[in-house]
């Protein structure tokens, strides 16, 4: 089985291309928060990853830096040659679902904002719900 599931925030604004045979592709890299060292200094994880099709293009159209996002897809490996003639290995994800978990960021009339995101570590506030931790019991 080869299945990837990841929650973590886009490093950059996604941009929408096209293969020779028309088509429509987004690669992009998502940061995923790994926890701390014994310093207390915050550990990332960075992937590299790829969708396709409605999902390439809804990410650019939907989705900025810094964005929320949690994709399933699967590992996947391929080699090529470099203009010096040297041989490499590339591993990433290739995205088959993209679930985006903070809002778009937009103006009164709806324009979708550029302006940088608030961006915070708790993915529930993000979305509008705070997670009562007193003690760790749970709030039902």
């Amino acid at each position: 089985m080869n299945n990837v599931i990841l929650i973590g925030r886009l490093t950059k604004k996604p941009e929408l291309r096209s293969t020779g045979s028309g088509k429509t592709l987004c690669n992009f890299s998502l940061a995923v928060n790994k926890g701390q060292d014994e310093q207390g200094n915050k550990l990332t994880n960075f992937f590299d990853c790829v969708c396709f099709g409605k999902n390439a293009e809804n990410l650019v159209k939907y989705q900025d830096k810094g964005s929320m996002i949690s994709i399933v897809g699967e590992l996947d490996t391929y080699k090529y040659t470099d203009e010096s003639n040297k041989n490499h290995i590339k591993t990433n994800i290739k995205v088959q679902t993209i679930e985006y978990l903070s809002k778009p960021q937009t103006t009164d009339n709806g324009v979708k904002n550029e302006q940088k995101q608030n961006i915070s570590n708790n993915p529930f506030e993000e979305m509008g719900n705070k997670v009562a931790n007193d003690n760790y019991e749970l709030p039902f």
